[in-house]
Protein backbone atom coordinates (compact mmCIF):
# COMPACT_ATOMS: atom_id res chain seq x y z
CA UNK A 1 0.00 0.00 0.00
CA UNK A 2 1.45 3.38 -0.95
CA UNK A 3 2.07 6.14 1.57
CA UNK A 4 -0.64 8.28 -0.03
CA UNK A 5 -3.11 5.42 0.23
CA UNK A 6 -2.34 5.04 3.92
CA UNK A 7 -2.60 8.78 4.56
CA UNK A 8 -5.71 9.49 2.53
CA UNK A 9 -7.35 6.07 2.41
CA UNK A 10 -10.18 5.98 -0.11
CA UNK A 11 -9.54 9.59 -1.12
CA UNK A 12 -6.58 8.86 -3.41
CA UNK A 13 -7.67 9.88 -6.88
CA UNK A 14 -10.68 11.68 -5.41
CA UNK A 15 -11.56 15.37 -5.40
CA UNK A 16 -9.64 15.69 -2.16
CA UNK A 17 -6.36 14.37 -3.55
CA UNK A 18 -6.71 16.46 -6.72
CA UNK A 19 -7.59 19.54 -4.62
CA UNK A 20 -4.56 19.01 -2.38
CA UNK A 21 -2.28 18.69 -5.40
CA UNK A 22 -3.58 21.99 -6.81
CA UNK A 23 -3.37 23.64 -3.40
CA UNK A 24 0.25 22.60 -2.98
CA UNK A 25 1.06 24.06 -6.40
CA UNK A 26 -0.44 27.37 -5.26
CA UNK A 27 -3.36 27.02 -7.67
CA UNK A 28 -5.88 27.99 -4.99
CA UNK A 29 -8.74 29.03 -7.26
CA UNK A 30 -8.75 25.63 -8.94
CA UNK A 31 -8.35 23.78 -5.64
CA UNK A 32 -11.33 25.50 -4.00
CA UNK A 33 -14.05 23.75 -6.05
CA UNK A 34 -12.49 20.32 -5.53
CA UNK A 35 -11.95 20.88 -1.83
CA UNK A 36 -15.55 22.10 -1.39
CA UNK A 37 -16.67 18.83 -2.92
CA UNK A 38 -14.37 16.86 -0.63
CA UNK A 39 -15.74 18.69 2.43
CA UNK A 40 -19.31 17.80 1.41
CA UNK A 41 -18.29 14.13 1.01
CA UNK A 42 -16.37 13.99 4.30
CA UNK A 43 -18.22 12.18 7.07
CA UNK A 44 -16.43 13.96 9.93
CA UNK A 45 -17.48 17.32 11.32
CA UNK A 46 -16.89 19.77 8.44
CA UNK A 47 -15.13 22.39 10.53
CA UNK A 48 -12.71 19.80 11.93
CA UNK A 49 -11.83 17.72 8.88
CA UNK A 50 -8.54 17.80 7.04
CA UNK A 51 -10.42 18.65 3.86
CA UNK A 52 -11.99 21.69 5.54
CA UNK A 53 -8.59 22.83 6.79
CA UNK A 54 -7.23 22.79 3.25
CA UNK A 55 -10.39 24.45 1.91
CA UNK A 56 -9.94 27.28 4.43
CA UNK A 57 -6.28 27.63 3.46
CA UNK A 58 -7.17 27.69 -0.26
CA UNK A 59 -9.91 30.29 0.28
CA UNK A 60 -7.53 32.51 2.22
CA UNK A 61 -4.68 31.93 -0.24
CA UNK A 62 -6.80 32.94 -3.21
CA UNK A 63 -8.37 35.82 -1.30
CA UNK A 64 -4.95 37.19 -0.35
CA UNK A 65 -3.70 36.77 -3.91
CA UNK A 66 -6.65 38.78 -5.20
CA UNK A 67 -6.14 41.45 -2.54
CA UNK A 68 -2.49 41.82 -3.59
CA UNK A 69 -3.70 42.30 -7.17
CA UNK A 70 -6.09 45.04 -6.03
CA UNK A 71 -9.15 42.89 -6.72
CA UNK A 72 -10.86 43.30 -3.34
CA UNK A 73 -14.37 42.82 -4.78
CA UNK A 74 -13.36 39.36 -6.06
CA UNK A 75 -11.51 38.50 -2.85
CA UNK A 76 -14.31 39.38 -0.45
CA UNK A 77 -16.72 36.50 -1.24
CA UNK A 78 -13.94 33.93 -0.82
CA UNK A 79 -12.82 35.40 2.46
CA UNK A 80 -16.41 35.81 3.65
CA UNK A 81 -17.04 32.11 2.90
CA UNK A 82 -14.06 31.21 5.07
CA UNK A 83 -15.14 33.45 7.94
CA UNK A 84 -18.73 32.14 7.82
CA UNK A 85 -17.50 28.60 8.35
CA UNK A 86 -14.68 29.42 10.77
CA UNK A 87 -15.75 32.62 12.59
CA UNK A 88 -13.29 32.25 15.48
CA UNK A 89 -10.14 32.84 13.44
CA UNK A 90 -9.04 36.49 13.82
CA UNK A 91 -6.99 36.30 10.60
CA UNK A 92 -10.10 35.43 8.62
CA UNK A 93 -11.95 38.34 10.24
CA UNK A 94 -9.08 40.67 9.34
CA UNK A 95 -8.80 39.59 5.71
CA UNK A 96 -12.56 39.79 5.19
CA UNK A 97 -12.58 43.26 6.72
CA UNK A 98 -9.62 44.39 4.62
CA UNK A 99 -11.37 43.22 1.45
CA UNK A 100 -14.58 45.01 2.44
CA UNK A 101 -12.74 48.20 3.31
CA UNK A 102 -10.59 48.27 0.21
CA UNK A 103 -13.72 48.00 -1.90
CA UNK A 104 -15.21 50.91 0.05
CA UNK A 105 -17.41 49.26 2.69
CA UNK A 106 -15.71 50.69 5.77
CA UNK A 107 -18.60 49.88 8.14
CA UNK A 108 -18.11 46.16 7.39
CA UNK A 109 -14.36 46.62 7.71
CA UNK A 110 -14.77 48.21 11.13
CA UNK A 111 -17.06 45.41 12.35
CA UNK A 112 -14.56 42.78 11.15
CA UNK A 113 -11.68 44.62 12.83
CA UNK A 114 -13.60 44.65 16.11
CA UNK A 115 -14.33 40.91 15.87
CA UNK A 116 -10.63 40.20 15.25
CA UNK A 117 -9.58 42.48 18.11
CA UNK A 118 -11.97 40.73 20.52
CA UNK A 119 -10.00 37.55 19.87
CA UNK A 120 -6.61 39.25 20.00
CA UNK A 121 -6.33 42.86 21.24
CA UNK A 122 -2.66 42.93 20.14
CA UNK A 123 -3.44 42.02 16.52
CA UNK A 124 -1.53 44.82 14.77
CA UNK A 125 -3.10 44.45 11.32
CA UNK A 126 -6.61 44.44 12.80
CA UNK A 127 -5.79 47.57 14.79
CA UNK A 128 -4.58 49.21 11.55
CA UNK A 129 -7.79 48.13 9.80
CA UNK A 130 -9.77 49.70 12.65
CA UNK A 131 -7.83 52.96 12.27
CA UNK A 132 -8.33 52.99 8.48
CA UNK A 133 -12.04 52.36 8.87
CA UNK A 134 -12.45 55.13 11.43
CA UNK A 135 -10.48 57.53 9.21
CA UNK A 136 -12.67 56.74 6.18
CA UNK A 137 -15.81 57.12 8.29
CA UNK A 138 -14.65 60.63 9.31
CA UNK A 139 -14.09 59.54 12.90
CA UNK A 140 -10.58 60.96 13.32
CA UNK A 141 -10.50 60.87 17.14
CA UNK A 142 -11.19 57.12 17.12
CA UNK A 143 -8.65 56.61 14.30
CA UNK A 144 -5.98 58.38 16.33
CA UNK A 145 -6.90 56.30 19.38
CA UNK A 146 -6.58 53.11 17.31
CA UNK A 147 -3.13 54.11 16.09
CA UNK A 148 -2.06 54.91 19.64
CA UNK A 149 -3.31 51.48 20.78
CA UNK A 150 -1.36 49.93 17.92
CA UNK A 151 1.79 51.64 19.14
CA UNK A 152 1.00 50.60 22.72
CA UNK A 153 1.02 47.01 21.46
CA UNK A 154 4.66 47.64 20.56
CA UNK A 155 5.52 47.31 24.24
CA UNK A 156 4.42 43.67 24.07
CA UNK A 157 4.95 42.68 20.43
CA UNK A 158 7.57 43.40 17.77
CA UNK A 159 5.95 44.12 14.42
CA UNK A 160 6.97 46.04 11.27
CA UNK A 161 3.76 48.09 11.40
CA UNK A 162 4.70 49.40 14.80
CA UNK A 163 8.11 50.46 13.54
CA UNK A 164 6.56 52.08 10.44
CA UNK A 165 4.03 54.08 12.46
CA UNK A 166 6.19 54.88 15.49
CA UNK A 167 6.54 58.47 16.58
CA UNK A 168 7.59 60.24 19.77
CA UNK A 169 4.19 61.77 20.53
CA UNK A 170 0.74 60.19 20.45
CA UNK A 171 -1.32 60.59 17.29
CA UNK A 172 -3.82 63.41 17.28
CA UNK A 173 -7.02 63.44 15.18
CA UNK A 174 -5.59 66.20 12.97
CA UNK A 175 -2.28 64.37 12.40
CA UNK A 176 -3.31 61.02 10.92
CA UNK A 177 -0.93 59.52 8.34
CA UNK A 178 -2.23 59.92 4.79
CA UNK A 179 -0.89 56.51 3.71
CA UNK A 180 -2.83 54.25 6.11
CA UNK A 181 -4.55 52.40 3.27
CA UNK A 182 -1.19 51.61 1.68
CA UNK A 183 0.03 50.04 4.90
CA UNK A 184 -3.13 47.96 5.09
Amino acid sequence: MSLLSRLFGHRVGSAYAAGIALYEEGRYAEAIALLRSAVREDSSTPAESLASFHLRQALVGEGRRLLRLGQSAAAEPLLREAVEQWPHFPDLQFFTGAAAGLKGDWEKALAAAHRALRSNPDYCEARLLEACAYAHLDRSPEAAESLNKLLETGRRVEHPLIAALARPDPYQPSELPIDLDEKL
